[in-house]
């Protein structure tokens, strides 16, 4: 039915191409949150329910990987939310504006062919990067392929509304297989630098990885490319205990190859380091040495 496919689209925060023939973008009849119920009794916030719907909706449709902007759009609905009853209406409505007019400009940025003149090349030679920031947390990223005229990729990006450089960069770790690193200001869980990752896989266009990425927030020192290999540091707070761990690229994903334990705290005498390796995923072997102090 109509009403129960409004209803999902809007708890889904609107994460679907298509707007349903529907007075606003969900079902009144079936809201229950307070944020829901202040928008469907108040006519103004109902209206700008329905334009945010619309304005998802173009960007979805101009961009051509939307997985990062469907995750960027649930934490917005999720601060949103947030709103009290003191300030719900004022606040929810400052919200939806802004939100509308970062999806907007964000849409005609995708839109967009600037020259290939205007990006910076790759390590390799083979690419030319151009970064576009536009106002409040967005910014699009224009991929040229050497010798192409017009962009070959156009990828929405969302960072923190600063001047920072979200410094686009390209690294090969196969034949197959590329990796797109975009600074994105928002800070690891270790006080990191915070990158969003994209793969390559046999010559296609950029695809945003939420596993590397994730791999990048929880690490201590940040996500090194090795090579063929990912590496990441993580450490227990307040010890002497660290886990170096390498992935391989597997079908444009990381899959665990080895890991190595450092451990200065279990043993007074001596340090103890255990070394894992793995196959397709698995552990398949490990060994631990002892050094003395």
């Amino acid at each position: 039915m109509i009403t129960s496919f409004c209803h999902r689209f809007a708890t889904t925060l609107l994460l679907a191409a298509a707007l349903p023939a529907c007075a606003a973008s969900f079902d009144c009849a079936k809201a229950k949150t307070e944020v829901e119920k202040a928008v469907c009794a108040d006519k103004e916030l109902s209206e700008l329910d329905v334009q945010l719907a619309n304005a998802w909706r173009g960007t979805l449709n101009a961009a051509r990987d939307p997985s990062l902007m469907r995750i960027r759009q649930r934490e917005w609905a999720a601060s949103r939310d947030i709103c009290s009853d003191g300030e719900m209406k004022s606040c929810l409505a400052n919200s939806y504006w802004d939100r509308i007019s970062l999806l907007q400009k964000l849409t005609e940025a995708l839109q967009q062919s600037p020259s290939p003149a205007a990006g910076k090349p790759d390590e390799s030679g083979m690419y030319r990067l151009f970064a576009k920031r536009l106002e409040g947390e967005s910014a699009v990223i224009y991929i040229f392929r050497k010798g192409d005229s017009k962009p070959w990729q156009t990828l929405p990006v969302l960072v923190m509304p600063n001047d920072l450089d979200i410094a686009p960069r390209i690294t090969k770790i196969s034949d197959s297989a590329q990796i797109l690193e975009v600074y994105n200001g928002r800070g690891g869980r270790h006080s990191t630098a915070s990158y969003d990752f994209y793969v390559s896989s046999n010559g296609g266009q950029f695809i945003y990885s939420e596993a590397i990425t994730n791999l990048a927030v929880d690490t201590l020192s940040g996500l090194e490319i090795m090579g063929d290999e990912l590496e990441t540091v993580s450490s227990d707070a307040g010890t002497t205990r660290s886990t170096n761990t390498r992935y391989k690229l597997v079908d444009g994903k990381p899959q665990i190859a080895s890991r190595e334990i450092f451990d200065g705290e279990s043993d007074r005498k001596f340090n103890l380091t255990t070394y894992e390796t793995y196959r397709d995923g698995k552990l398949v072997k490990s060994w631990t040495k002892k050094e003395k102090r």
